[in-house]
């Protein structure tokens, strides 16, 4: 087995061990998640969702405090390493997380702190993007074309962790991805599809429309794409091979986040035409 195969952010580790902690069971039909999911027909999906999704709050929530205990006590004033106690102290004090699983979680959270400072090194963001010119690759999230030659505009071409620096991403070469700035910009440290606002992607208006155009933002496009894994979802190309669109599963239902699914230009012409051909 290859280290590209065995390798995982230590953000996703510790998001893995929290799911398995807090796991969803789906065959509890009486959950509050269960009956909300049954109520809007989405066989499961919401329910998933939801889970996933403070999953997600309860990563970045211990990540994020782990980060202020160690900017607190990480200096001068204190001993050596006293950050570590004191971490220790908040999840015995300031939860209630299994104390068999305490020193398993602490030791996830260091080694995200320790991800956190570790930056990309210019030599491999150079050599990145110059694999990715020579190779004609779009941005790895939307597909656009980017301009290697900028640097802080929107088309520029940057070095993106696809699991966030901030949240336990290392700099690991199978965490790294060029993608554009505007996409990088709008994709901000979320984790997962679930940790956009999904409840927020619900509009009204109709496709194509100027109010549809500027309701549907960019971060809510690539919380769609987001949940493809940034591919067709019929076919598995990837945006970084072309450009991806959107369509509805259900023509009668309006455009929300489990009614969307990302498609390449190919498989989207064809959506389209079945469209309006049954309309």
């Amino acid at each position: 087995m290859t280290e590209e195969l065995v390798f995982r952010n230590p953000g996703e580790k510790l998001r893995d061990l929290l799911g398995s902690i807090f796991a969803y069971d789906p065959t509890t039909e009486n959950s509050v998640f269960s009956r909300m999911d049954e109520a809007v027909l989405a066989n499961g999906e919401l329910a998933l969702l939801a889970h996933s999704s403070l999953v997600s709050y309860l990563t970045r929530r211990l990540i994020t405090a782990a980060e202020y205990i160690k900017r607190k006590y990480n200096n001068e004033g204190y001993p050596d390493g006293f950050y570590i106690q004191k971490i220790r102290d908040y999840l015995i004090e300031q939860t209630r997380l299994p104390s068999d699983q305490r020193e398993k979680i602490l030791a996830m959270l260091l080694e995200c702190l320790s991800a956190r400072s570790r930056k990309v090194p210019v030599k491999t963001k150079q050599r990145m993007r110059t694999i990715a010119q020579k190779d004609g690759l779009k941005c790895y999230i939307c597909g656009c074309d980017m301009d290697f030659s900028l640097r802080d505009e929107y088309l520029a071409a940057i070095i993106e962790h696809v699991w966030p620096n901030s949240m336990g991403g290392d700099r690991h070469e199978t965490n790294l991805r060029v993608s554009c700035k505007k996409c990088s910009d709008n994709k901000h440290n979320y984790m997962e599809s679930s940790d956009f606002h999904y409840e927020e992607i619900c509009l009204v208006d109709e496709e194509g429309s100027e109010d549809f155009n500027k309701k549907l933002t960019r971060q809510h496009k690539i919380a769609v794409w987001t949940k493809s894994g940034y591919s067709c979802i019929l076919c598995g190309k990837p945006a970084s091979e072309g450009t991806l669109g959107f369509a509805r599963r259900n023509i009668n239902d309006n455009w929300h986040f489990l009614n969307m699914d990302a498609y390449c230009d190919e498989h989207l012409a064809q959506i389209n035409s079945l469209v309006r051909d049954n309309s």
